[in-house]
C-alpha cells in the first residue's frame, strides 16, 4: 500500500459555502430573466448543492467540538443528531429534484411559446467556469459538468427553435430542466439511503478500507491494488483506487475492467457517492498473475 486512507477529511469549506450560493443566485437571476427553465433549474442544483455542503461543514464541526469537548457518553448522542441532520438535508434534495421535474413537466403541458435569451448560453459555461476556477470540488467535476452540458445543449435547441420558428425545438430547454430534477433526486435518493444504511449500523464502520478493498482484490482482471483511500463526506463516502494490472493486456481492456470495478463498488456499496479508479500495469515480476502463456502469440483479451 503507497497510502493510508484518510478517512474524515473535510469537504467543503467556506469558499465552497459561499460559492454555491453566489452561483445560485446568478443561475437564478439569469435564468428568471432569460426565460430559461433549465438555467432555473439549475440554479435549484446550486442551492442543493449549497445545502449538502452546509450540513457537510456542520458535522464536521460537531465532530471537532465532540471530541475536544463532549463526554463519552454522548459522543453518540452527537452522532445521531448529526444523521437526522443530514438525513433532513438529504430528503430535501430529493423533494426538491421531485418539483423540479414535476414543474418541467407542467410547462411542456401547459405549451412552450416563447424561446429563452440567448444569454442564457453564455451564463451556463460562465458558472461552469468560474466553479472549476475558484471552488472546484473533489469527486463532482465530472457531475458539475455533464449537467452544466445538459443546460447548455437544452437552452442551444429551445433558442434555434426560435429563431428557425420550429415550435417543436422549444421543449429543449424544459426536457434539459427535466434532466437536471432528475440528477438532484437520483443524487438526493442515493445519500438519504446511505444515510439510514449508516443509521443502521452497515456504513462506513463496517464497510472500512480492507472491506473496499477485498471486494476490488475480487474482481476479474485485478492483480494488486496499489492504494485505497476512502474518506466521509458529510453521511457518504467517496473512494479513490489504483489498481494494478497485467501489462500484456491493451489500454482499452485496463479501462475497461477499471469501469468494471468502479461500478461493482457503487452496486455493492450503496454509500458510496464517487469512485475514483485508477490503472497501473503490474510490475511484481515475471510470472504475471495472468492465464497467458509468453510462447504463444498474443492476443489482447481481458484477464481471466
Amino acid at each position: 500500500m503507497q497510502k493510508q486512507g484518510t478517512i474524515g477529511q473535510p469537504s467543503a469549506g467556506g469558499k465552497s459555502l459561499w460559492g454555491n450560493a453566489g452561483l445560485a443566485l446568478l443561475k437564478g437571476g439569469a435564468g428568471w430573466f432569460t426565460g430559461s427553465q433549465a438555467l432555473l433549474a439549475d440554479a435549484f442544483r446550486s442551492a442543493t448543492d449549497l445545502a449538502r455542503d452546509y450540513a457537510s461543514a456542520v458535522s464536521q464541526q460537531r465532530q471537532i467540538r465532540q471530541e475536544q469537548r463532549r463526554p463519552a457518553d454522548l459522543k453518540g448522542r452527537q452522532a445521531g443528531g448529526d444523521q437526522a441532520f443530514t438525513l433532513v438535508i438529504s430528503l430535501l434534495l430529493l423533494i426538491v429534484g421531485i418539483e423540479i421535474c414535476i414543474s418541467a413537466v407542467r410547462f411542456t403541458a401547459d405549451g412552450v411559446v416563447e424561446a429563452p435569451h440567448w444569454a442564457a448560453m453564455i451564463v451556463v459555461p460562465a458558472a461552469w467556469l468560474i466553479k472549476m476556477l475558484f471552488f472546484p470540488e473533489k469527486g463532482r467535476a465530472a457531475a458539475e459538468m455533464y449537467v452544466s452540458a445538459v443546460v447548455l445543449l437544452g437552452t442551444f435547441i429551445a433558442w434555434l427553435g426560435g429563431q428557425l420558428d420550429m415550435p417543436i425545438l422549444l421543449y429543449g430547454d424544459p426536457a434539459a430542466a427535466f434532466a437536471v430534477g432528475t440528477a438532484v433526486a437520483w443524487n438526493g435518493y442515493r445519500q438519504l439511503a446511505g444515510g439510514l444504511a449508516t443509521s443502521k449500523g452497515s456504513g462506513l464502520a463496517k464497510t472500512d478500507e480492507a472491506e473496499l478493498s477485498a471486494a476490488v482484490q475480487r474482481m476479474d482482471g485485478v492483480i494488486a491494488i496499489g492504494s485505497l483511500s476512502a474518506w466521509e463526506q458529510g453521511h457518504y463516502v467517496a473512494v479513490e483506487v489504483t489498481i494494478s494490472v497485467n501489462p500484456r493486456i491493451t489500454v482499452q481492456e485496463g479501462h475497461e475492467i477499471a469501469r468494471r470495478v468502479r461500478e461493482h463498488l457503487l452496486k455493492r456499496f450503496i454509500h458510496l457517492s464517487e469512485v475514483q479508479v485508477h490503472v497501473d500495469p503490474y510490475d511484481g515480476g515475471y510470472p504475471y498473475k495472468s492465464n497467458h502463456d509468453p510462447n504463444e502469440e498474443h492476443i489482447p483479451t481481458l484477464l481471466q
